[in-house]
């Protein structure tokens, strides 16, 4: 179509679509996904949250399944978008930063913004934790692929946080028994369901890379995310699929497991990707936005 004024309005309608569209997008996905999902969970009734209410009260009356699928995919999500952009290995980091590989964000965050993600991360980790073992204390167990890739999550998560201690601020939660709940807890998962095996041994790799670089700081310096793609890729995978590769380590990793089909009808067509134990205030999520559009 000619750019010339007889086809003006073709081409103002043109731009007034670019324009609509520029608009949509002027805040990154990672806050508007964010302030969704706080929105989402300001919606639920207290009695609807854990930890404010009690999965034994909820298996009581024979609701333990919704209650925790409504808060496994909260506490999942949180996890997620909260250790998106902390370093992989802090190796030259004394507290929680952010990337410190490209690519990079601008130096000045809020005040306490890092620290803020990543007492979200880090009690996202244990909510799951401490919930599936909720869960079982109340007879009421999931041992199904998405609760799975939950405790996967937090077993990552709370490996990073045991290893490398300076990037987590709280340390009120005993973390060498929730890493020991979570790999008793995928012990018997990886028995039930051969992905299991999968998270079970992507765990072991974490464990081992995070103890190394820990021990052994001057010889990790300068060490990236993209050294480790394909660990990185195992972390973020909830297709029941292997790494193909093992990023140095000594465990060779099957490739191509078969789908399997979950044994619950709340996990029909639930994707895989999804802490405060209060919301957070509004005036404080409106003081993160600024930061959170240059994501």
């Amino acid at each position: 179509m000619p750019g010339d004024m007889a086809n003006f309005y073709n081409i103002l309608v043109r731009g007034f679509d670019i324009w609509a569209r520029i608009l949509q997008n002027l805040t990154s996905p990672w806050a508007s996904l964010y302030h969704e999902l706080v929105t989402w969970r300001g919606l639920l009734e207290e009695r609807m949250l854990f930890p404010e209410s009690s999965v034994a009260s909820h298996a009581a009356l024979q609701q333990a399944e919704p209650f925790a699928y409504l808060n496994l995919v909260f506490y999942v999500s949180l996890l997620f978008l909260n250790r998106e952009y902390l370093p992989f290995l802090p190796t030259t980091c004394d507290r929680p930063s952010g990337p410190i590989d490209p690519p990079l964000l601008p130096p000045d965050a809020p005040e306490e913004w890092w620290h803020d993600r990543a007492v979200e991360l880090f009690t996202s980790a244990a909510s799951i934790t401490n919930l599936m073992k909720d869960l079982d204390d109340a007879d009421a167990s999931l041992h199904t692929p998405f609760p799975g890739f939950c405790v996967f999550s937090a077993v990552t998560t709370n490996l990073y946080r045991s290893a490398l201690p300076w990037m987590c601020p709280d340390t009120a939660q005993d973390n060498h028994l929730l890493i020991e709940r979570d790999l008793a807890w995928l012990d018997k998962f990886r028995k039930i369901w051969p992905v299991g095996e999968c998270w079970w041994q992507t765990s072991q790799q974490c464990k081992r890379l995070y103890n190394h670089a820990a021990a052994d700081l001057e010889g990790f310096w300068g060490r990236q995310r993209r050294d480790y793609d394909a660990l990185e890729s195992s972390i973020h995978d909830c297709q029941l699929r292997r790494p193909s590769v093992d990023d140095g380590f000594d465990l060779v990793l099957e490739t191509n497991l078969p789908q399997y089909r979950t044994s619950t009808h709340l996990e029909e067509n639930m994707p895989c990707e999804a802490n405060y134990t209060r919301d957070i205030q509004e005036t404080m999520l409106q003081s993160y936005m600024g930061w959170g559009q240059l994501w």
